[in-house]
């Protein structure tokens, strides 16, 4: 890691213990309407009605590369699926790719929830991963498929698994070449920075928003930064 890396790092901490303290002291900010959050909302309230599970998966990535913001995110909302799980009565199925995801799963079941679900390592190998996924939708029926977290073409696999089972789905990417399939195979869908806002759009807790927040000034600096650069670097001063 260079000193640049090491920098970034530093101001991000630093915005992110700001953000902490702003919305301790001032409360919750309001954040833009997600329709897809809010659909997923009433499947919440469906699956209490009709006793069936929810899936989640948090996509094909791992954790320590460099797809593990993604992942994160993903993992994300599972914590909050299974934490309203276990208040609600809510079977919670999640499926894995990587047993450094899988981990996290285990943890958030131990701690939130009682009340079903089961949790399937199904291969670190993509196309075998959404398979047998795909088969865990068939057996289990879920009411809803939870697909976040970074994905590539096993994606498809794995929507057209749950709409040929008539499972509603919520599902999110950031990586530009899966996001047509994304926004194409699914009628609510989360789009580039939309992903790592979730969680906390829908458990609103103080450090959750704090990243968000955080992580919008960083953009706001690096946007900034960028354009007086490419200003500079075009009238010679650099």
């Amino acid at each position: 890691m260079n000193e640049l890396s090491i920098a970034f790092l530093l101001f991000f901490a630093l915005f992110l213990y700001i953000a902490f303290v702003e919305v301790r002291i001032r409360g919750k900010p309001n954040l833009r309407p997600m329709p897809a959050l809010d659909f997923l909302k009433e499947a919440f309230q469906k699956a209490i009605e009709s006793g069936r599970p929810l899936h989640v998966s948090s996509g094909t990535g791992t954790v320590g590369e460099k797809d593990t913001a993604e992942t994160l995110a993903g993992l994300g909302l599972l914590e909050y699926a299974q934490r309203q799980g276990g208040l609600y009565g809510i079977p919670v199925t999640s499926t894995f790719f990587h047993p450094t995801a899988m981990l996290s799963g285990y943890d958030f079941k131990r701690k939130f929830g009682p009340a079903g679900g089961r949790i399937y390592f199904i291969a670190p190998e993509k196309g075998i991963y959404a398979a047998g996924a795909a088969e865990v939708l068939k057996n289990e029926r879920p009411i809803l498929n939870l697909a976040l977290g970074p994905f590539g073409y096993e994606f498809l696999l794995l929507s057209e698994a749950a709409e040929s089972q008539g499972i509603d789905q919520v599902a999110g990417a950031t990586d530009p070449s899966v996001l047509p399939f994304v926004y194409s195979s699914t009628e609510h869908s989360l789009i580039g920075e939309e992903v790592f806002a979730a969680k906390a759009y829908l458990a609103k807790e103080p450090q959750a928003l704090a990243g968000v927040i955080a992580q919008d000034v960083m953009r706001f600096i690096l946007i900034i930064g960028i354009t007086v650069g490419v200003i500079l670097k075009t009238l010679g001063v650099i």
